[in-house]
């Protein structure tokens, strides 16, 4: 009764009669541009950098060498060579005196032409609140005595977003 059902060693293999490939190696072929088995992350992340406003993120998460972190740089790299290049910033800090305003600052011919042709700007700030207000567009916020951020500040939406994600957490763990 059991040799019915046993299998051949010959039949566990198939065979390839034709040639289905039109190459010969490997190294003939074209790289791959796209990724595979990923399509809604892709367009996730697509959607994500579509998103102009503040306050928008994109989070990727995944097990560790499964290529996210290069093919989200790829999707970066195609996406801000679309983009018009950002005003750079440059931070001079005087490291004898933190606290002291950089008045002197000596830049060439060149970069004040440039400065006064609005090619980029020269902002000078004492705070870190000031440079998040000058990067962001935002006011950085400051805390009352109840360490309350006002709406519409940074340091207010990074507070809710940190109060929802503990929510979630302690949800989720409940």
């Amino acid at each position: 009764m059991i040799e019915k059902f046993r299998v051949k060693t010959a039949d566990l293999t198939r065979q390839c009669t034709d040639d289905p490939f039109d190459f010969s190696t490997t190294a003939d072929l074209d790289p791959l541009d796209s990724v595979i088995g990923q399509r809604r992350a892709v367009e996730a992340i697509g959607f994500g950098l579509e998103m102009t406003g503040p306050g928008y993120n994109i989070f990727v998460t995944g097990y560790e060498g499964t290529g996210k972190s290069t093919i989200t740089r790829e999707i970066l790299t195609v996406f801000a060579k679309k983009q018009d290049t950002p005003d750079d910033l440059c931070l001079v800090n005087n490291f004898d005196d933190p606290s002291a305003n950089v008045n002197n600052l000596m830049v060439k011919k060149a970069v004040r032409d440039a400065v006064e042709q609005g090619l980029f700007h020269i902002y000078q700030v004492s705070t870190i609140e000031q440079g998040i207000a000058v990067l962001t567009g935002v006011h950085a916020g400051r805390a009352d005595e109840n360490f309350v951020f006002p709406g519409g500040t940074v340091f207010g939406a990074v507070k809710a977003k940190l109060k929802w994600f503990h929510e979630q957490s302690v949800r989720c763990s409940g």
